[in-house]
């Protein structure tokens, strides 16, 4: 069966560039404990809208509120399959992007969430490339959010192969 989610960019405009909020998973959770993390992210329940899911899930793992989160922008779907250690999984993440103020300060309401950093779009991506810190499906999100803020370079080696991969997986999402 497909599944669904919804995850959210929370992003800083600074001087220097583009800074992302990244939420580093509790220890506790019983998948990828540890892992860094969308700002906010969670699957998708019956009876709540995508948007309205969003701003729920905004406000227990961020501690965003409602008329903050209010402003975030649908972005793009995600889809992907992979197995994993549970079995195969068939995902579409519906991607919203908020430009959150430079002061804000996440803070976690409801234990999921060990802690937040704050990166630099360079470090978020050097991470990506060089560690495993970040959830299996954080990536392509991340990488599609760079690609349509034009924040990965067209002369990065790897930018052709990134932009016709996270292609491929939002026409996968088209429809769905």
């Amino acid at each position: 069966l497909k599944s669904f989610g919804v995850h959210l960019n929370g992003y800083v405009r600074t001087d220097d560039g583009v800074d992302l909020w990244n939420a580093r998973r509790a220890e506790k959770k019983t998948q990828f404990p540890g892992e860094l993390d969308h700002l906010a992210a969670g699957g998708q329940p019956l009876g709540l809208t995508r948007r309205e899911n969003m701003i729920k899930e905004s406000s227990e793992e961020a501690g965003l509120p409602a008329d903050v989160a209010s402003a975030m922008v649908p972005a793009a779907g995600i889809a992907y399959r992979c197995d994993l250690p549970e079995g195969l999984n068939d995902d579409c993440i519906f991607v919203y992007d908020l430009e959150v103020p430079a002061e804000f300060e996440p803070r976690n309401e409801d234990g999921e969430v060990a802690s937040f950093e704050r990166m630099p779009v360079a470090e978020v991506l050097e991470r990506l490339r060089t560690t495993d810190d970040f959830k299996f499906n954080v990536g392509p999100v991340i990488l599609d959010f760079m690609l349509r803020h034009e924040l990965l370079p067209e002369d990065d080696p790897e930018y052709e192969a990134v932009r016709t991969h996270i292609q491929r997986m939002r026409e996968k999402a088209v429809g769905v």
